[in-house]
């Protein structure tokens, strides 16, 4: 039980850290060329990392052998695609600063 009020503590402080940036984003705010819509896709990429580490940890409790095991595998692999084209994006928006559409991130 204190895991999950843990859990539950950090998406809710994470929740509130991505209104705060995605609300400076709107203001115009920003480091230089570093700009807050650049942090707020970082905060895509962790939320897409987070979502791989539940799914994969609960496919470790099921197991591979089990129906519920191979549905959890299932949704692993489609969060690890998640995270691989939110981190696709990221590099052709933030670094190369190019419009990503369409993208590297359509492929995942």
């Amino acid at each position: 039980m204190k895991q999950l009020f843990y859990g539950a503590l950090a998406f809710l402080g994470l929740f509130a850290v991505s209104v705060i940036v995605y609300s400076m984003n709107l203001a115009g705010y920003g480091f230089g060329a570093f700009k807050f819509a650049d942090i707020q896709n970082l905060f895509f990429i962790l939320f897409a990392l987070l979502a791989f580490i539940a799914a994969f940890a609960n496919f470790r409790i099921f197991g591979f052998q089990s129906v519920e095991g191979k549905v959890w595998l299932c949704l692993t692999l489609g969060m690890f695609s998640w995270a691989l084209s939110e981190f696709a994006w990221f590099v052709d928006q933030s670094i190369f600063h190019i419009t990503p559409f369409p993208s590297m991130a359509m492929l995942f």
